[in-house]
């Protein structure tokens, strides 16, 4: 072939590669969402992280949303619904949607968005490496890790604190990769006895609150998981009552009435997760992806809940809160 042939044939490839991503353009792209709660408040959150990369709802792209409605059983047969509905990929919120996604694919990538402990799952071989179908974002990188940071933030804002109770839903799966003892052990080391109370549901509220004011703690630590989300204000409401300081991982927690909250940027990881669905759309093989952990960093106080149990710290505490809630 001489060199006019060559370049014909190299233009007539260039025009064709064109041609196919101004169709791409032009076509409305399906994704599934899978959720074992309710619709989510940050729903305004997607839908701008979507467009500013690129996609709006009713002109290029389209979102199947699945909400289990805290019935977590419910998750396998929503998940079974999105493959059917032969969607191109699935992103899952929090660690048992993804499980049930990837129980429902091999093939259809899945999006995990504020996943823990992935690869001890065996959703994933690594973070750097997941391969298969899997990737995305994690909300906590090394959970024991964060968990003794929430244990000196207790001790920062409560010097002379000894005791902390800590509620959470302890049968969820993720628990099992948890280091307990350590976390008993680290706490010793900094004068803090950790009470774990286990709530796997709403109805067991009551007794889980009534054996927390039999302890008598210094600190109150509100785990996220579905069963404690549903109760945040009546749990902010008991430590107010009780003039406890409380703390947990998510700025919902504040924003219903709770002292302190501290954990990753949810509207930062909601943009790392779009940008795996933007890569996704255009090509890229999930396996080839590597799971990203959350960078930034959100300390927030809720000035109206600090006024009325009293709540003084000092201002080098003060120095280190992003963002004061009235």
């Amino acid at each position: 072939m001489n060199r006019r042939g060559a370049l014909g044939v190299l233009l007539a490839l260039a025009a064709a590669r064109r041609a196919s991503y101004a169709q791409q353009q032009g076509k409305v792209r399906r994704i599934g969402y899978l959720s074992p709660g309710s619709p989510p408040g940050m729903h305004d959150d997607w839908l701008n992280a979507l467009r500013r990369a690129g996609y709006e709802e009713g002109r290029n792209i389209a979102v199947e949303r699945r909400y289990a409605e805290g019935q977590v059983a419910r998750l396998s047969a929503l998940a079974d619904e999105l493959v059917r509905l032969d969607v191109e990929l699935i992103v899952a919120y929090l660690n048992d949607a993804s499980d049930a996604a990837a129980r429902a694919t091999k093939t259809k990538p899945i999006v995990m968005f504020a996943n823990m402990f992935p690869a001890e799952r065996g959703l994933i071989k690594s973070l750097a490496q997941p391969g298969g179908n899997v990737t995305g974002t994690v909300w906590w990188a090394n959970p024991n890790v964060t968990r003794l940071k929430m244990l000196q933030i207790v001790k920062d804002a409560v010097p002379k604190a000894r005791r902390v109770s800590w509620l959470t839903n302890l049968n969820e799966p993720q628990y099992r990769f948890y280091d307990l003892s350590e976390l008993h052990r680290s706490a010793a080391a900094i004068g803090l006895g950790v009470q774990l109370v286990g709530m796997s549901n709403i109805a067991e509220k009551n007794a889980a609150l009534d054996r927390i004011a039999a302890y008598r703690p210094d600190a109150l630590f509100v785990g996220g998981s579905l069963s404690t989300f549903g109760v945040f204000p009546e749990v902010a409401a008991f430590a107010i009552k009780r003039k406890l300081v409380s703390l947990s991982d998510g700025s919902s927690f504040v924003q219903a009435g709770g002292l302190l909250a501290y954990g990753p940027d949810i509207h930062d990881l909601v943009d790392r997760t779009v940008s795996y669905i933007d890569r996704i759309l255009q090509g890229a093989k999930p396996g080839d992806l590597p799971v990203e952990q959350a960078t930034k960093w959100r300390f927030e106080l809720n000035a109206k809940t600090a006024r009325a149990i009293g709540f003084k710290p000092s201002t080098t505490f003060m120095m280190g809160v992003d963002r004061r809630v009235e």
